[in-house]
């Protein structure tokens, strides 16, 4: 299979219309999280990355980029799980 992969920070019309395209041509749609933290890591009007992620695939994303639980890229288990 053929993966393409996108950025979330093109926002999500561009995500939605990816989704469709890699659909159209029998693609796998990866999504990475890059820009996530102007979402998720605001404590008074935050999105949890959980939610970003289920809109992620109600718009067409396959495949997610989550984090790491440990290592050099912010993640915790739980959401890596």
């Amino acid at each position: 299979s053929v993966v393409v992969m996108i950025d979330l920070v093109v926002g999500y019309t561009a995500i939605q219309s990816m989704g469709n395209w890699a659909r159209k041509h029998d693609m796998i749609l990866h999504l990475h999280r890059a820009g996530h933290g102007t979402y998720t890591r605001q404590k008074s009007h935050g999105v949890s990355f959980r939610v970003i992620a289920k809109w992620m695939r109600l718009a067409g994303v396959d495949h997610i980029h989550a984090g790491t639980a440990v290592g050099k890229l912010e993640g915790d288990p739980k959401t890596v799980q």
